[in-house]
């Protein structure tokens, strides 16, 4: 996906639970003849479903570059521990982080999770301020190019400006992620500065640190509430 790429996970607040439920949640967004909708993970199948999706977006592509036996070891034994211990992550660390401003949604076509987005607030260099940003934006390689990026990323700046009044919405994407810099530069994002951040992701079950690039975008915070408002009492 050129312009819809992802947005590596981050170890340490990408497993979380917000229930973010929008005040416009019923709405349907209609491409080509296809509907999806957004909302927060519900049934337990929606984050099973979003746990394979995160798993298979950012170690497949991994895999493929591995020898033949690291790829038999993929398949055969590796992708389903990873999806069960990302699920099991998800599940757990979502008890922990309940009601904090933390918030993950799911795009869903007839019961499918094809995309995910997970955002909250993470402290700057200096431990100075709190930034709302983007730690996981992932799309199903069969629904990209559809505007489900968009969408997700969408209601995400609703939840910054409407729910938390954050003027400012960030993003921290891997240096070698030219597809999501691509991405995040379309919708208005820019370099918020030169020097990279280190952070802390989660590979095959272990932790690395990698160089990411922050992007910013300035929103506009209203002054009053909205139809399209995110009601703080839902969540959960």
């Amino acid at each position: 996906m050129p312009t819809q790429s992802c947005v590596q996970p981050r170890n340490r607040w990408r497993f979380s639970l917000l229930f973010l439920l929008v005040a416009s949640s019923s709405e349907s967004f209609t491409f080509h003849a296809y509907a999806w909708f957004i909302s927060a993970p519900k049934a337990a199948d929606d984050w099973q479903q979003l746990s394979n999706l995160v798993v298979d977006t950012f170690e497949a592509p991994i895999t493929q570059q591995s020898p033949w036996m690291a790829q038999s070891a993929w398949q055969i034994v590796e992708r389903q521990l990873t999806r069960q211990y990302t699920y099991r992550h998800y599940v757990s660390t979502a008890r922990k982080m309940k009601g904090k401003k933390y918030g993950l949604l799911v795009a869903k076509e007839w019961g499918k999770v094809i995309g995910m987005v997970e955002i909250g607030l993470q402290w700057d260099e200096t431990h100075s301020m709190k930034r709302p940003t983007i730690g996981v934006l992932c799309v199903d390689e069969r629904s990209r190019n559809r505007g489900v990026a968009q969408g997700l990323l969408l209601k995400s700046e609703t939840i910054v400006t409407q729910v938390w009044k954050e003027p400012t919405i960030y993003a921290e994407v891997e240096k070698s992620n030219e597809g999501a810099t691509g991405f995040f530069q379309s919708q208005g994002f820019a370099l918020h500065q030169d020097n990279p951040v280190m952070v802390s992701l989660r590979r095959r079950r272990k932790i690395e640190r990698r160089p990411h690039l922050l992007f910013a975008k300035s929103l506009s915070v209203p002054a009053t509430s909205s139809p399209e408002t995110v009601n703080p009492s839902i969540l959960m």
